[in-house]
């Protein structure tokens, strides 16, 4: 049987929804909120990725 290309059938895309990112970010900024340093880099991070894009 020949392998079709694609995805495997009921795997999720590799990309996430924008929904799915907006959701991620969400959480990485209640938990840069309640201290966590790590998720307040990752949140620089992508606010510096995002400028550097836009220009």
């Amino acid at each position: 049987m020949k392998q079709q290309p694609g995805r495997p059938k009921g795997r999720r895309n590799f990309n996430p929804s924008q929904e799915a990112v907006r959701s991620y970010t969400r959480l990485l900024q209640d938990r840069a909120d309640q201290g966590d340093v790590q998720a307040a880099g990752w949140l620089v991070f992508i606010a510096e990725q995002r400028k550097e894009t836009a220009q």
